[in-house]
């Protein structure tokens, strides 16, 4: 969607996951908030963002945040431990927000409608079933993981869980958001059908928006 229409996109859980990265690697007790927001300092230090091409990216020491391994088991159990205090948030939305200040911007998150960007031009909830989001993570998953339906399917309702009962930016449903539910639907589907229902046209003004 971002392609199609000139925006930049950022993944805004990546950065969280960075964090949880960081965590792990130091060492450091993810339910140590004090240790926790070190690490988010220093990490996030390194991180830049750019607006190119018609599009966006966020980088860490030049690479490209979505291009780096932050989808591990260890990881994806650790980052909703280390994304449950305000102070953490806080140091992530100034990123968040830094982004959607610099020009046309797609952000995804999970208080993005309700909390980073309340007055958005258009907030979307993209639904899909717990079943399908496990056969999605399976199918994308390397050789190396090898784990079934079942355990994948548990540790998404863990973390979703875990994620609608944090007392700092619960994950919800944004009053006047637009909720399209994606089960069996293909990336291309589901952007054919939020640009044609919200009459979404590409931007101009050149190759630097």
């Amino acid at each position: 969607m971002a392609a199609r229409l000139h925006y930049a996109m950022v993944d805004t859980g990546l950065i969280y996951r960075l964090i949880a990265r960081g965590v792990l690697d130091d060492g450091t007790d993810p339910d140590d908030l004090d240790g926790v927001l070190t690490v988010a300092a220093r990490v996030l230090k390194a991180v830049e963002t750019t607006r190119a091409g018609g599009g966006g990216v966020i980088r860490v020491a030049g690479r490209p945040l979505s291009e780096m391994r932050l989808h591990t088991d260890e990881i994806t159990t650790t980052v909703p431990r280390v994304a449950r205090f305000e102070r953490v948030r806080e140091v992530v939305r100034q990123i968040q927000r830094r982004v959607l200040s610099e020009g046309p911007t797609i952000l995804a998150g999970r208080d993005i409608g309700t909390v980073v960007a309340p007055d958005a031009d258009l907030k979307l909830y993209l639904d899909v079933s717990l079943q399908e989001r496990a056969a999605r993570k399976l199918w994308a998953q390397s050789a190396e993981e090898l784990r079934s339906q079942a355990d994948v399917e548990l540790q998404l309702a863990d973390r979703d869980r875990m994620d609608r009962e944090r007392e700092a930016s619960p994950m919800r449903v944004a009053a006047d958001a637009v909720v399209i539910r994606t089960d069996k639907m293909s990336v291309d589907e589901t952007v054919d059908i939020v640009i044609a229902m919200c009459g979404l046209e590409p931007e101009t003004g050149g190759d630097d928006r």
